[in-house]
């Protein structure tokens, strides 16, 4: 019987001269690794902050809700044919004609003439008028402008024609926002860098989705769905529901004078304008893109308040002729609509839940019996705008 020898062994490697850290076995060196986790992903969401600080948060028991809007009555109607001095007989539209009853006093707004209604034939859509009322007695050309100033009837006269509004409907959708998140019974108490991966997780995965209740407020859409297992709904947002103020710049950077003729009209309506109290105060949500075109144009009219202690968010003051804008800064713009800029008034926009499902932490929804833990970010919810009209969006400012 042969005698027992055994197995060769791979010869370890031998080092002459020095040695240095590049000869070391990686196994062996300790990596320098910072114990903190530095998050890179934008976590302010300014809108949903301004919502919470200045709007009380409305409850709802249905996922469709809806709210009613009066409009401001119609004045204004172009006049459609030439007419003479001294003429009589006006003609609008039959659509316009509608603004218009009788003993009404209205203004030629191209020659400041003042008029008075006698009698309007809304199927003809013909005013007859008496003329110069302020002694001003001038043609008026196709393409002027007839606006009602105050009804003025004669003493004891019969009570005329009643005009009112009609309300408007308008309705949203709430939202199921949901982030999940789950470890394996390993993975919940090994040991990394960073602080435990459970509670690193979690904290990415909040932040998440309050960026996606945020880009809905912005740029959700109205939608619903009644096939599939379950109806599928969605909050629509500002983009849908803002139509009005609306100013794409298509690439071209606005002069100053542009912007402030922008605001003319963006400052006007709301709780927060200036046809409201006289003095208008709205906030903007703006992309660094914007910051800095207002640094480089309006940056002496351009003031710092210390307003995040009321709002909970920092913020500039810029004058303009029509009101104060508070500038806020949103870094979620710059991800992918960094030529944006949103203009608010939070009096008109609340944030509506479904029942008691604001944001809350899920907890122990796995599998039972499966070998892990899973938790979840729910909420249902969505938005309502009051009036579109307070509201403004400029998009398309160049790089």
């Amino acid at each position: 019987m042969a005698g027992y020898t055994p197995n060769p062994r791979t010869i370890p490697t031998m080092l002459t001269g020095v040695r240095d850290p590049t000869v070391l076995t990686t196994p062996r060196v300790k990596i320098e690794m910072d114990d903190e986790m530095y998050w890179v992903l934008p976590e302010a969401t300014p809108l949903l902050v301004m919502l919470n600080k200045v709007r009380d948060t409305e409850q709802v028991d249905n996922y469709l809700f809806q709210w009613m809007r009066m409009e401001e009555m119609p004045r204004t109607a172009t006049v459609l044919a030439d007419v003479a001095a001294g003429a009589t007989a006006l003609t609008v539209s039959l659509t316009e004609v509608n603004y218009f009853v009788a003993n009404h006093v209205c203004e030629i707004l191209e020659t400041e003439e003042l008029v008075h209604a006698t009698v309007v034939t809304v199927a003809t859509g013909v005013l007859t008028i008496t003329r110069s009322l302020n002694g001003i007695n001038k043609p008026i050309p196709a393409g002027s402008h007839i606006s009602v100033v105050a009804p003025a009837f004669r003493d004891g006269a019969a009570k005329g024609t009643y005009q009112s509004m009609v309300e408007i409907p308008d309705f949203n959708y709430s939202q199921c926002f949901r982030r999940g998140f789950g470890h394996t019974f390993r993975a919940l108490q090994l040991g990394v860098f960073g602080g435990k991966d459970p509670a690193t997780t979690e904290q990415q995965v909040a932040i998440e989705h309050r960026l996606d209740q945020e880009l809905s407020l912005l740029y959700g859409t109205r939608y619903y769905e009644a096939t599939g297992a379950a109806p599928l709904s969605m909050a629509g947002g500002l983009r849908d529901f803002v139509e009005t103020n609306v100013w794409n710049l298509g690439g071209v950077a606005p002069t100053v004078d542009d912007f402030f003729s922008y605001m003319e009209y963006a400052m006007r309506y709301g709780d927060g304008g200036y046809m409201k109290g006289g003095s208008g105060l709205k906030y903007a949500l703006c992309s660094s893109r914007w910051l800095t075109w207002f640094a480089q144009q309006t940056y002496p009219k351009v003031q710092y308040e210390p307003l995040q202690e009321k709002l909970g968010i920092k913020a500039q003051l810029l004058g303009t002729p029509h009101g104060d804008l508070v500038l806020v800064k949103s870094p979620i713009l710059d991800r992918d609509h960094s030529g944006d800029m949103w203009i608010v008034d939070p009096n008109h926009a609340r944030k509506v839940v479904f029942g008691d499902y604001d944001t809350m932490l899920r907890e122990d929804i796995e599998t039972p019996g499966d070998a892990r833990k899973e938790k979840e970010f729910y909420a249902d919810l969505g938005w309502k705008f009051t009036s579109e009209l307070p509201f403004g969006r400029i998009t398309g400012l160049p790089r």
